[in-house]
């Protein structure tokens, strides 16, 4: 295990395969890529899959505005209401469920990442008639600005055709770089079922390349 190496690029040569970081190349007989989409699709340059599917895939902007707040103020809210804003379309109350006085305002707006934690915790008073005073903690999820996110999950956008997942997949089936992630299961794309399935699928593709060259 290697920490703190960010990796450039990663290419087959021949009977290997080689992981360029800034200032290392590991080397292995095998190789499995598990980032996210839109890391994918931010660095093409990272590894060679078919263009277009790539593209016509999405990363959402799923995101959560997280706030501790006193227990009387938890004690007004349902477990979900549905929020009228240009940001924020759920909120969902921990409080009647757990007894935690946490409330979580989710948003699939790209736009609504651009706001700043006072801004959303104002947008969010307002909403909810919350007097700032009832706010303990809050934290907002910006995943669209996490550099090894670059989103929240995968989806398939409205020019998606579909065999694009299949797509990505036949373009590393013979080689010896084998692609695993939500991003790469058709039947659960997006869920966390897809991204441990995928990962089986990658193994016993790696297993079987193994015994193959044995």
């Amino acid at each position: 295990v290697v920490l703190g190496q960010e990796v450039c690029a990663v290419e087959e040569v021949r009977d290997e395969v080689r992981i360029h970081c800034h200032q290392r190349c590991f080397r292995a007989q095998w190789a499995v890529v598990t980032v996210s989409l839109g890391v994918l699709q931010s660095r093409p340059s990272f590894l060679q899959l078919p263009e277009k599917p790539l593209q016509r895939l999405e990363m959402c902007h799923y995101n959560k505005l997280l706030l501790n707040v006193s227990e009387s103020a938890a004690a007004r809210f349902p477990v979900f209401t549905d929020l009228v804003s240009h940001h924020f379309w759920q909120l969902f109350n921990y409080w009647p469920l757990t007894g935690k006085p946490l409330l979580s305002l989710a948003t699939l707006s790209a736009e609504a990442e651009k706001l700043t934690d006072e801004e959303a915790l104002e947008a969010a008073c307002g909403l909810l008639t919350l007097a700032k005073h009832e706010i303990r903690a809050s934290h907002f999820t910006r995943w669209g600005r996490v550099p090894w996110a670059c989103g929240s999950y995968s989806v398939s956008s409205k020019d998606a055709e579909w065999d694009d997942i299949r797509a990505l997949l036949l373009a590393t089936e013979e080689g010896r770089i084998k692609v695993a992630g939500e991003h790469t299961h058709e039947e659960h794309q997006g869920g966390f079922h897809a991204a441990y399935l995928s990962g089986k699928r990658a193994a016993q593709e790696v297993w079987e390349g193994f015994q193959a060259v044995a």
